[in-house]
This record gives structure tokens, C-alpha cells and sequence, in this order.
């Protein structure tokens, strides 16, 4: 199975040092206005046609600041789209940070990370409109990456469809201490790839995943 990785790539168009440039012209530009308004001599103030040309220079530095800010949100936009085509993640195997898995097969899997060896791990499970479906306790789990495969079926017998998504929540338990465990995720397939928002938004199994959510690719076996 061919595993990519995934990485983001840095524009050639380095906007900051020019955006900090303008600024601290700026910056100047409103200083020495000010300092020239405060000390002038008033029975001789200064020609009103020279005021409103150096207004007009305030006006064009502002708007300056303005276009480059915007020219830099479309600079951000641009990279996103040229660190890959994004139709690369069509039919791709994904795996993503998510709480939510797609019941697949008859089971619904997750990855977990728990902060050292634990005595046990509280799972609870809910369907799409958060009522809980299914609990368990795991006895034991160790440091690092663990699986958890649910089968599909409610504490209450109840056999529910493949296709509908699950969301799991999980606690560990070292001796007293009981904390929530925050690193989860689960793997699915990319049915489609929207990227009109300026970055590239995927449907996994039935849930939008942003791109940044996405630790792996894999080909799909």
C-alpha cells in the first residue's frame, strides 16, 4: 500500500517584510503630520493646499496597506491550490483527526492516544443525533496508539446501518485520576474534494474533513 505524506509548501511570494515596510512608513508618515499640525506657527499655518496633498499621500499609503493585505490573502489562497491537485485525494484512503467514524462493514474504527499506560478506558458511543448507543470499559490500554472496533451493535441488541456515522468520546483511568483523551482518529475514503472556499474541503465516507485535519493518504486497497 503506497502511504504519501502530506506537507505544505511555502509561496515564493513572501509578502511580510513589504507589508512591515508600508506600515512603518506609515506609521511615520502619521507622526510627522502630527508633530508638523501641533507646531505650527499660528499666525503663519501651514497652506491649506499642503495639508490636502499630504492627506491625499496619507490616503494612497492607507490604501497601499490595504491592497498588499488583500494581495496576500489571494497569495495564501493561490499556495493552497498549488501544493497539490486536489483531485490527487479522489479515492484516496485517508486517515484524519475525528471523533466521527463511518459505520463500514458491520464496524466503525478508531485510533486513540492515550497519555501513558492506563487501567482502563470509559467508551461511549452516539449515533448522528447524540443519543448514546453503546457503552464499554476497556481494562487496560498501553502508552501510545491504540485501536477501538465497534461492531455496529447497540448496548440494546439494536443492529444499526452501514453508512450512518458514530461519534466516540473516551476517558482513561490511571489509579484516581480520570481525564478525557482528546487524540482520536479514524480512516475513510474521499469521495469528493470541494476546494471553491480557497482550500480543500473533502467528504470522507459521508463527513467534510478540511485537508489540515488529514494526517495520511494512502491508496485504497
Amino acid at each position: 500500500m503506497d502511504v504519501y505524506s502530506v506537507s505544505s509548501g511555502s509561496s515564493a511570494y513572501d509578502t511580510s517584510a513589504y507589508q512591515s515596510s508600508i506600515d512603518d512608513s506609515y506609521d511615520m508618515f502619521l507622526s510627522l503630520l502630527t508633530t508638523q499640525l501641533q507646531n505650527q506657527n499660528p499666525t503663519e499655518p501651514m497652506d491649506s493646499d499642503k495639508i490636502t496633498e499630504q492627506f491625499l499621500n496619507y490616503s494612497s499609503i492607507e490604501q497601499q496597506v490595504q491592497a498588499n493585505s488583500m494581495l496576500s490573502s489571494m497569495l495564501s489562497m493561490i499556495e493552497d491550490l498549488q501544493n497539490g491537485n486536489p483531485t490527487e485525494y479522489l479515492g484516496k484512503e485517508v486517515t484524519f483527526f475525528s471523533s466521527t467514524a463511518a459505520l463500514k462493514d458491520g464496524a466503525a474504527k478508531w485510533t486513540y492516544s492515550a497519555s501513558t499506560d492506563v487501567d482502563e478506558v470509559a467508551v461511549v458511543i452516539k449515533d448522528a443525533d447524540g443519543n448514546k448507543v453503546y457503552s464499554e470499559t476497556v481494562t487496560s490500554a498501553e502508552a501510545g496508539m491504540n485501536d477501538f472496533t465497534w461492531d455496529g451493535v447497540g448496548t440494546d441488541g439494536t443492529e444499526y446501518t452501514n453508512g450512518d456515522l458514530f461519534t466516540i468520546s473516551l476517558e482513561e483511568t490511571v489509579g484516581d485520576t480520570t481525564k478525557a483523551i482528546s487524540s482520536i482518529s479514524t480512516t475513510g475514503i474521499v469521495e469528493k474534494v470541494d476546494w471553491s472556499s480557497g482550500s480543500h474541503i473533502l467528504t470522507v465516507d459521508g463527513q467534510l474533513v478540511g485537508s489540515s485535519k488529514v494526517g495520511a493518504i494512502a491508496s485504497a486497497q
